[in-house]
């Protein structure tokens, strides 16, 4: 299965322009492009209909869609299946064969990535979403109003209850956990100017800033993280 943050982007050369700045190599295709690194892949459309959420592609979806609709609507177009779940973030699947992206050991200067952060209403309707993708339960619990899911190639989606977070907070994001590196890699970023969506200040002691957001030209959001 491969698995793709989506989004689009009205401004193709800018948006290229902002992943090159954060390290990320680009592959060109007529109806969109494919930013990456060694941890992650963005597929970024240029029709302005589509919404950031999650892309995954693989052969035939059948049994998947299946469980999926006997908890939420499935629209069916010629570019996939699509669906939502209560955190509003989009969901397409596409069947056929993988896209093909080239190998590379570099990785953005973003850090270190730790899947797709998603904050729901609804935290078990959205679990039942989730499993039904062929993630399994990774980590926390429902009780604790959050919990995290992998697939088999390690790729993870994370459910919280909404306003656990003392930060803004966009659906869906894409969450980097630096630990005590952050702070340089924050300061990376700044000497690049690409801009920061808020400083968040409210888990050090002392009021600095030690973990950021940034926004992509699309809308998807970058949790910059000490942990």
């Amino acid at each position: 299965m491969d698995f793709f943050l989506q989004t689009c982007t009205p401004q193709p050369a800018q948006s290229k322009d902002y992943f090159v700045k954060l390290g990320f190599k680009i592959v060109d295709h007529e109806n969109y492009f494919i930013a990456y690194d060694s941890q992650m892949k963005l597929l970024i459309g240029y029709d302005r209909k589509t919404r950031p959420g999650i892309t995954l592609l693989k052969e035939d979806w059948s049994l998947e869609l299946e469980a999926i609709k006997m908890h939420t609507r499935v629209v069916t177009k010629e570019e996939g299946y699509f669906f939502s779940d209560p955190s509003g973030s989009w969901y397409r699947l596409i069947e056929g064969p993988s896209l093909a992206v080239p190998n590379t050991t570099a990785a953005c200067i973003l850090g270190n990535f730790a899947g797709i952060s998603l904050e729901t209403l609804d935290i078990a309707q959205s679990l039942k979403l989730t499993t039904s993708l062929g993630f399994e339960l990774s980590a926390g619990a429902i009780d604790k109003g959050w919990v995290s899911c992998t697939d088999q190639l390690g790729n993870t989606i994370s459910l919280m209850t909404p306003f656990s977070c003392p930060h803004m907070f966009l659906n869906p994001s894409a969450t980097f956990f630096n630990g005590k590196e952050n702070t340089q890699i924050i300061a990376n970023i700044r000497s690049l100017n690409i801009s920061i969506m808020e400083e968040i200040t409210a888990f050090d002691p002392k009021g600095q800033v030690d973990n950021v957001i940034l926004r992509e030209p699309g809308g998807y959001g970058f949790f910059i993280f000490n942990d």
